[in-house]
């Protein structure tokens, strides 16, 4: 299977991971990612919020289906004022990057891993809540 069934979605992606780098990474809060991406943080708010959790390595388990479960404190050690949100971009982003993305079905399979190939990050997701967050992300930023 090439691309790991993304073929069809590398330039959204690839417009993500721009953004990311050169924007969402820098932002520490909410209200920051909120003043800039306002279309993508009401989809968050909304929809995408209740489902993503916060957990630790040993914690996280493949079987919760609906959840995107990811270890925050690995990634607030980098980045001192993290929040759920941010984190979640940062696993999207890895996720993506380090080609361990997947397609099953209807639904992204988000995996990242931490320098020692541990998973920090699993989660299944709708990809048409995927696909329209981050396609408000990039209408946002092109604004």
């Amino acid at each position: 299977m090439k691309y790991n069934g993304l073929k069809e979605k590398l330039e959204l992606f690839a417009k993500y991971v721009f953004i990311y780098e050169n924007v969402i990474k820098m932002q520490n809060s909410n209200q920051s990612f909120r003043d800039t991406f306002p279309s993508a943080f009401a989809i968050y708010e909304k929809r995408m919020k209740s489902i993503i959790f916060e957990t630790n390595i040993k914690e996280i388990n493949k079987n919760l289906f609906n959840q995107t479960k990811f270890y925050q404190k690995e990634f607030a050690q980098t980045k001192p004022k993290s929040n759920r949100l941010s984190s979640f971009c940062f696993h999207l982003r890895n996720s993506f990057s380090h080609g361990l993305l997947n397609i099953n079905g209807e639904r992204y399979i988000i995996i990242d891993q931490n320098r020692y190939n541990k998973e920090s990050a699993f989660g299944e997701l709708d990809i048409t809540l995927v696909d329209e967050f981050l396609d408000m992300i990039i209408k946002d930023y092109e604004k």
